[in-house]
């Protein structure tokens, strides 16, 4: 995986894409009861409040708290070797979606008076979806694309 910080600037913004672009789009779907209610508009204009906020939340605080408990749990509390992604997407979606759930209750939402519940309620909604997007489809997507590029990128040189 990222063995430089511009790879893993990389590699965090193609994780960020991923999950925050299905998120929005859930999200949306979930306020209308539908998902053709969902545009393109309306879902630019939250992605573009959305992004650049867990873009830099995600990879100045919150990955690097997120791998130092993955790591600290595949050190002290398993027996067998789990995947070392596996615990840190893991690890990653229990740091990140209740910061990202806090900045959309504040920033997209609006909350302010009833934070706390409002906050909550998008907790309870979003973390589960999170958790299972990034174990079967944003994580090893991106994965793999990320090897990809960088086996383009390494052929080239």
């Amino acid at each position: 995986m990222p063995k430089t910080k511009l790879e893993e600037l990389l590699f965090t913004v193609m994780m960020c894409t991923a999950m925050f672009a299905m998120m929005i789009s859930y999200n949306q779907a979930m306020a209308a009861g539908t998902v053709k209610a969902v545009t393109f508009a309306s879902w630019l204009k939250e992605a573009m409040i959305m992004g650049p906020a867990i873009l830099t939340l995600e990879f100045f605080i919150i990955a690097p708290v997120a791998h130092k408990i993955a790591f600290w749990l595949i050190r002290n509390y398993t027996h067998d070797r789990l995947p070392v992604p596996i615990v840190i997407s893991i690890a990653t979606v229990c740091c990140v979606c209740p910061v990202a759930s806090a900045v959309a209750t504040l920033l997209v939402r609006h909350v302010t008076v009833n934070f706390l519940s409002a906050w909550m309620a998008a907790l309870r909604m979003n973390f589960p979806i999170a958790l299972v997007w990034q174990l079967l489809a944003a994580g090893p997507l991106v994965r793999l694309c990320f090897r990809k590029v960088l086996s383009t990128a390494n052929a080239k040189n």
